[in-house]
C-alpha cells in the first residue's frame, strides 16, 4: 500500500486457530508510521482472530523509537533480520 511515495504491506497469514497479520515497513518515513498505526487501530475489531504484528528493518536507523513504541500499542513490534527466529516463531504460531 504506497502511502507518501513509501511502501509497506499487511499480510494475512492462515494458521493455528488465529492467523497473524503483518505490516512490513520497509521505509524511513514517520509519517509511514502512523498510517500503520491508523490502520491497525481501524483494524482492531480484528484482534480477537488475528495477531497483528509490526516488521520493521533493522539494518538501518530509520525508524524512530517513539513511532516503534506507539505502533507497539497496537501490533507486536519486531525487527527482522534481528528478530527474525521470533518472527518466525510468531508466524508459524
Amino acid at each position: 500500500m504506497p502511502a507518501n511515495g513509501h511502501h509497506y504491506d499487511v499480510i494475512v497469514i492462515g494458521g493455528g486457530p488465529a492467523g497473524s497479520t503483518a505490516a512490513t515497513l520497509t521505509a524511513d518515513a514517520h509519517g509511514l508510521c502512523h498510517e500503520i498505526f491508523r490502520r491497525w487501530y481501524d483494524l482492531e475489531h480484528e484482534q480477537a482472530r488475528h495477531t497483528f504484528v509490526t516488521v520493521y528493518d533493522t539494518t538501518n536507523n530509520a525508524v524512530r523509537e517513539e513511532d516503534l513504541l506507539r505502533l507497539g500499542e497496537k501490533s507486536l513490534v519486531l525487527g527482522y533480520p534481528a528478530q527474525a527466529r521470533q518472527l518466525t516463531d510468531v508466524l508459524a504460531a
